[in-house]
C-alpha cells in the first residue's frame, strides 16, 4: 500500500498522456470471468447480457406452450396433469 506524503500531488494532471492511458484502461476495463460479465458497466456486453436472457425466456415460453398443446391435442391426454397443467398456463402468461 502506498503512502500519501505531505503535498503530493494525486490529481491526473500532471500525468503524462501514456501513463495517464494506462491507469485509465485498467480502472474501466471489465475484470474477466463470470463476475466481471456480471458486474461490468460496458453497454456492449450488457446488451448482450439482454439479448440472451430474452431468448432462454423465448425459448422457455415456447416449451411451455407445446408442452401445453401437446396436452390439449387429444381428448382426456395424460401428459400432464390438471394441476400441473394449471401451472404451466400461468408460468406461459407471464413470459409473453
Amino acid at each position: 500500500m502506498t503512502t500519501r506524503h505531505e503535498g503530493e500531488d494525486l490529481r491526473d494532471t500532471g500525468l503524462d498522456e501514456m501513463e495517464l492511458d494506462c491507469r485509465l484502461s485498467q480502472t474501466w476495463s471489465t475484470p474477466a470471468g463470470l463476475w466481471g460479465a456480471l458486474s461490468t458497466v460496458d453497454h456492449k456486453i450488457i446488451g448482450r447480457r439482454y439479448i440472451v436472457t430474452a431468448f432462454v425466456f423465448l425459448a422457455l415460453g415456447g416449451i411451455l406452450a407445446m408442452a401445453m398443446r401437446l396436452q390439449l391435442s387429444q381428448p382426456e391426454a395424460r401428459f400432464i396433469g390438471p394441476d400441473r397443467y394449471n401451472q404451466i398456463f400461468t408460468m406461459h402468461c407471464r413470459f409473453r
